[in-house]
């Protein structure tokens, strides 16, 4: 495998409230994956793909950041512009791993009779905008509008001597217009020295629309073309609130609640297209998380310890599952739990050092 990538910033400032900062980045990565290692095999991890599969990756973004203070409040502009381009040849016929599943002789399947052809190209853009009062207040607060705009297509060749729905010609687009307000604020609570409340919201509206064309290459069970097209719309609603406590000016207490929410889609890869049927899409994700933790300055501020305990409960999280029936990965909404705790040792020895 090989990557190549780069990273830059140029920050500029035309007067003494007003930074502008420039950041670009590059990456290109070249490999030779393959899809299938089969475990315990003589010299593992070993394949025996023939032709062997090749995967280049290129990554392009740049990004403007603007912010002018106020004295009492700042303004603040962030734009960003982001190019995706993935080309990727895979022998998914792996001799040695097929060789095992259906029982034949390795030389059975060399060379490779599976293939998989992609090209996926996206681009997109970000644009927010946001207002942050005078941090030295009582009352901190911030508020702001997001826009962000996404095209994404994907253009597939399979080729498969056992699997319908890896046969055929894919081409596939889709559209994303997101638009977002969101809001918050942190208060003290009166006549409780130290204690703080924090509480916010976000209204995010996701318009998406997808269209899907496939074309057979002629293998048995599959139809000869079929389109699919059609919009989706997600208005999700998310926040937090949160209470914290000073113990001390150098340690704090704080509990959080916050719920997370990710709008639902259109699967990239259209299992049921080579049979004529068109593919469902999947619903909007939804999250809590739960938090309780602790800040501290210890020895004069030269050390930091944090540690916090959470919990996420996650309904219909958008995982991928493998279908061993057609050998591809479809998206499977499943509620899921995780949990854990975090802690967090800084030190600073001397001044610049930490």
């Amino acid at each position: 495998m090989e990557t190549g990538a780069l990273r830059g910033s140029l920050v500029a400032t035309p007067g003494p409230d007003t930074p502008i900062t420039l950041s670009l980045f590059g990456q290109r990565d070249d490999n030779r994956p393959s899809n299938f290692v089969l475990k315990n095999a003589p010299g593992f991890p070993v394949v025996a793909a023939d032709p062997e599969g090749r995967v280049e990756r290129d990554l392009a973004g740049v990004s403007l950041t603007a912010s002018h203070d106020f004295s009492d409040l700042t303004l603040t502009s962030v734009t960003a512009f982001n190019y995706y381009d993935y080309r990727g040849f895979t022998t998914n016929s792996e001799a040695l791993t097929y060789a095992r599943v259906f029982g034949l002789p390795v030389e059975a399947f060399l060379p490779a009779t599976d293939f998989t052809d992609i090209d996926e190209r996206q681009t997109s853009v970000y644009q927010e905008v946001r207002l942050n009062g005078d941090v030295r207040a009582d009352v901190l607060w911030v508020a702001g509008v997001v826009y962000y705009h996404d095209d994404f297509q994907r253009d597939d060749v399979y080729r498969s001597a056992f699997f319908a729905v890896t046969n055929g010609t894919r081409n596939n687009d889709y559209s994303t217009d997101s638009y977002a307000i969101f809001g918050e604020a942190t208060v003290p609570v009166p006549g409780i020295e130290g204690l703080k409340l924090t509480a916010g919201l976000r209204y995010t509206r996701d318009e998406k629309d997808f269209h899907v064309r496939y074309r057979s290459n002629g293998f048995p069970g599959t139809v000869a073309s079929f389109k699919q097209s059609g919009a989706l719309d997600f208005d999700l609603l998310t926040g937090r609130a949160a209470l914290s406590y000073e113990l001390a000016n150098t340690s704090s207490l704080y509990a959080s609640v916050s719920r997370g929410a990710k709008s639902g889609g259109f699967p990239n890869f259209t299992n049921n297209a080579t049979t004529g049927r068109p593919d469902q899409p999947y619903d909007a994700s939804t999250s809590w998380t739960y938090e309780i933790g602790t800040k501290n300055r210890l020895l004069d501020g030269r050390m930091l310890l944090n540690a916090s305990l959470f919990f996420n409960d996650v309904k219909d999280q958008h995982l991928f599952a493998f279908d061993s029936a057609s050998f591809t990965f479809v998206p499977k909404p499943l509620d899921t739990h995780s949990y854990g705790v975090e802690l967090e040792i800084g030190y600073r020895p001397m001044p610049g050092l930490d």
